[in-house]
């Protein structure tokens, strides 16, 4: 799966969306609205 998000400054949406090329398996993709690229870190409880 991936996630990419309108304020991730690290990596662009035709990046996050031209990785299924590198996966075998079923690829999914969601999209989010402004939040950073390390999510996890900067919203540790959701």
């Amino acid at each position: 799966m991936g996630i990419w998000s309108t304020g991730d400054m690290a990596l662009s949406e035709a990046q996050m969306i031209g990785s299924h090329r590198y996966v075998d398996g079923t690829w999914r993709y969601e999209r989010i609205e402004d939040v950073g690229h390390c999510y996890r870190r900067t919203h540790p409880n959701n």
